[in-house]
């Protein structure tokens, strides 16, 4: 087949099914990596700014959280997206 009649041929219609499976895959890695992320981010600043266990664990979880947070806002709004589709 060539690029003309590739280009002419009307785009394929995904299911919307497909659609929201594929956003949920997507955003259960973009939550996993942003986790990761922000515990490390956490863990590494814990390390270097503070010394009793406790205040560790609070900036490794305040970081962990900031990522979780990041990650459900970029999802919700992927979501709303496919929604209006």
């Amino acid at each position: 087949m060539s690029e003309a009649q590739s280009a002419a041929a009307p785009p394929k219609k995904v299911p919307s099914e497909m659609l929201i499976s594929e956003q949920w895959d997507e955003c259960l890695e973009r939550t996993l990596i942003n986790f990761g992320t922000g515990l490390l981010v956490g863990g590494l600043s814990a390390v270097v700014l503070t010394r009793s266990p406790g205040a560790k664990r609070a900036l490794m979880g305040f970081g962990a959280g900031a990522g979780v947070g990041a990650s459900w806002v970029h999802c919700s709004q992927a979501f709303e997206r496919v929604a209006k589709k």
